[in-house]
């Protein structure tokens, strides 16, 4: 059984006072009382008494926590450096990105970096779709996910594998018994929606591939996105094939679930399609559009109302339906019956063959250009709804 020479290879301070009484606990330890004034005293069935420090401030943490490691090693029957990379991360989120197959040769240099980028672009995902449900997120939009991957760590390769091990910050453990303490970190909850996620997409994969035309539209909610897809099929394309596991903190109990979720390449083109499906029912947020209002509609006693506006969408003309609130219609009214410009901003969505503005807002009206004269305009009347 390999044990550790324990120097700058296997620094022991990196193995905090959490993360040594929450393994001991998860092992089948139970504290029974208290050593000196920063230390605690554990026992169990068929397990020794142990004194697990309370801080590292004490003199001599690093003998203490290498002296525990020597009994959990012995007691558990597992090697030393085993316990040792188990207990640098009990006290934190690891999820696990590996390559599988046979590489003899070692991995292929572009693979590795696939690898890491789009291993990258699937933590973006999740990070960004966590309280915001979307089909495409816009590349940085969100500080949110920026912030999560600057907090990641690569921790060792485990095993000799071709694997990335993705650490979080360390979690605290759980310090009130009400619920509303049970609230987890932000670190915490965006690697259980990246499983949420994951295990969504491959379940609507194999459902889709059954003929299930509905199976990716259902887990949206799940956080499943274009970005999504498109990292996890560039993964595989990368790879070949490869599976993500999670392993939840001991400190801090979770539901998530673990895992391996597996992918192989000829889940590439399907989720490739699922992408680029998802990019073209997205709306393009934020619009800002100029044009004529040449229709109006609202339904009887509504204040909201339906107008369609003649502008350019990506260099051609089109018309596009909006609903304006009961304080931009009646100047949509107005600029109708004057002939007047006006400007609208909201989210520009194609349904169909059909554009719409949506949340719409009627921003400016403009004075109507010098070769635009009125007799050009009808005189207003409503049209019916039905036509909008």
């Amino acid at each position: 059984m390999a044990t550790l020479s324990f120097n700058d290879r296997y620094p022991l301070r990196a193995i905090t006072p959490v993360a040594l009484s929450s393994y001991a606990r998860s092992e089948g330890w139970d504290k029974v009382g208290t050593y000196w004034e920063y230390s605690d005293v554990y026992a169990g069935e068929g397990r020794p008494e142990i004194v697990v420090p309370r801080t590292d401030i004490i003199d001599d943490y690093v003998m203490a926590v290498s002296d525990l490691i020597a009994v959990f090693a012995r007691i558990l029957d597992r090697d030393e450096i085993t316990i040792y990379r188990d207990l640098t991360v009990a006290d934190r989120d690891v999820v696990r990105v590996r390559a599988l197959g046979n590489y003899p040769d070692g991995l292929p240099f572009e693979s590795s970096y696939g690898l890491i980028g789009h291993s990258r672009e699937m933590l973006a995902a999740a990070a960004s779709s966590l309280d915001d449900n979307r089909l495409v997120y816009r590349s940085g939009a969100t500080s949110r996910a920026a912030n999560y991957l600057q907090s990641i760590r690569l921790n060792q390769i485990e095993g000799g594998s071709f694997s990335l091990v993705l650490v979080s910050p360390a979690l605290a453990p759980r310090l009130f018994s009400h619920s509303d303490s049970d609230e987890a970190s932000l670190e915490r909850r965006i690697a259980q929606r990246l499983s949420e996620s994951l295990f969504a997409t491959r379940s609507a994969s194999e459902r889709a591939v059954g003929g299930d035309v509905n199976a990716f539209n259902e887990v949206i909610e799940s956080g499943v996105s274009a970005n999504l897809c498109e990292a996890v099929a560039g993964l595989a394309e990368s790879v070949d094939r490869f599976d993500v596991s999670f392993s939840w903190a001991l400190a801090r109990a979770s539901e998530g679930r673990r895992g391996p979720v597996t992918f192989s390449r000829i889940d590439g083109p399907l989720l490739r399609e699922v992408a680029r499906n998802f990019r073209s029912l997205e709306p393009e947020y934020d619009q800002r559009l100029q044009g004529f209002i040449y229709a109006l509609a609202r339904p009887q006693e509504d204040e909201e109302g339906t107008v369609r506006l003649r502008t350019r969408v990506g260099g051609t003309q089109r018309s596009v339906a909006a609903v304006l609130n009961r304080f931009d219609y009646p100047r949509a009214i107005e600029a109708h019956a004057t002939g007047a410009m006006v400007s609208l901003s909201g989210d520009l969505v194609q349904v169909g063959q059909n554009w719409r503005l949506r949340d719409a807002r009627l921003v400016e009206v403009l004075a109507p250009p010098p070769e635009i004269q009125r007799p050009l305009f009808v005189d207003f009347a409503e049209t019916d709804i039905s036509q909008i």
